[in-house]
């Protein structure tokens, strides 16, 4: 049975988070983030991740402060479709936001939960939570909920009604008594998936080259995130446009747009850009790069340690600035940006 609709309907991964910040990733592939600041949902288009049969949703709560890679991966999952979850358990920008709870020095170690006056069931509070643990202590309050849903057309995710194609979820509350006792509660994987049918066919990325973060993979990423930057400069997009045929036939096919004109639109805001009185680019420092792989080790996200991509104009003044996120791959060999 074929559930996708991909020439009539949007597909969405939506997600609702309490108490704490979530990573999104379809198919192993990192969408977004949900949770910082004072935003609790979130919904992002994701049909160009659509691949045939098995697809998999994942939630990573409190995926850490940057998303560089480890070789360790969760301490209570393995890693969703082959992703590597971030080194550091602790969220910087999430801790920014939130009034953290602080221990009490006089306090029990694993006090009992409270009860209900009436029906007698167990209630986890802030007093219970142990903060003797590495990274972020888990709360009681912790909620995180994800969907992958199909809408119609010009619907409004979150308020139109949808078709809800895989469901996750996790509650700390249930759970908070062998939670609290876990030397490192976060991050923590939340996956489901199910066989909607027929999509695209293969995605080019699917087949491309296995990669390894070494040392030699890394030096060759940067150096052609550096040409990249130098190109855009120079306000030259053919050779980014050579390099990106096949992530601008499948995005396009997936959105229903039209390539010449996207190719048309890339052109222009760059022309624009040169003629700035300032369009420059960022020049990593060796701390500044955050790679990681996903998508089975076949893509290198290319991003920052605040998550945002590592190819950016330099800031001017009240202005928005030029942005151009990149996940790179290799076909034979060759760099090639894949989305």
């Amino acid at each position: 049975m074929n559930r996708l609709d991909i020439l009539d309907k949007a597909v969405i991964l939506e997600c609702e988070v309490h108490d704490c910040v979530a990573e999104l990733y379809l198919n192993g592939v990192p969408v977004g983030l949900c949770g910082l600041g004072a935003s609790r949902k979130a919904a992002i288009p994701v049909q160009e991740f659509l691949i045939d049969g098995v697809n998999e949703i994942a939630v990573l709560i409190n995926p850490g402060d940057a998303p560089a890679t480890s070789l360790e991966a969760s301490a209570q999952e393995s890693a969703a479709w082959g992703a590597r979850p971030p080194m550091d358990p602790a969220t910087a920008e999430f801790a920014d936001v939130q009034d953290e709870p602080k221990p009490d020095p006089d306090a029990e170690e694993f006090p009992d939960p409270d009860l209900d006056d009436v029906s007698g069931a167990k209630r986890w509070t802030e007093r219970h939570i142990n903060f003797d643990v590495e990274g972020l202590p888990a709360k009681p309050t912790t909620t995180v909920s994800a969907r992958l849903v199909q809408y119609a057309i010009g619907s409004i995710p979150g308020q139109d009604e949808g078709e809800a194609l895989i469901s996750i979820g996790w509650d700390a509350h249930p759970q908070f008594e062998n939670v609290r006792r876990e030397p490192r509660p976060y991050p923590r994987w939340v996956r489901g998936d199910q066989n909607l049918g027929k999509a695209y066919g293969p995605l080019h990325w699917q087949t491309s080259d296995k990669l390894k973060l070494d040392a030699d993979t890394l030096a060759g990423a940067k150096g052609f995130v550096a040409e990249v930057i130098k190109h855009l400069e120079g306000g030259n997009v053919d050779p980014i446009l050579a390099l990106s045929k096949e992530r601008f036939r499948e995005v396009c096919r997936a959105y229903g747009l039209d390539r010449a004109k996207r190719v048309a639109a890339l052109k222009h805001l760059v022309a624009e850009g040169k003629h700035k009185r300032n369009w420059l680019f960022e020049t990593p420092a060796d701390d500044e790069w955050s790679f990681r792989l996903c998508a089975d080790d076949r893509l290198i996200e290319c991003v920052g340690p605040d998550w945002k991509p590592v190819v950016r104009e330099v800031p001017q003044g009240e202005e928005g600035r030029f942005l151009y996120p990149m996940m790179l791959g290799k076909v034979g060999g060759a760099w090639r940006i894949m989305r």
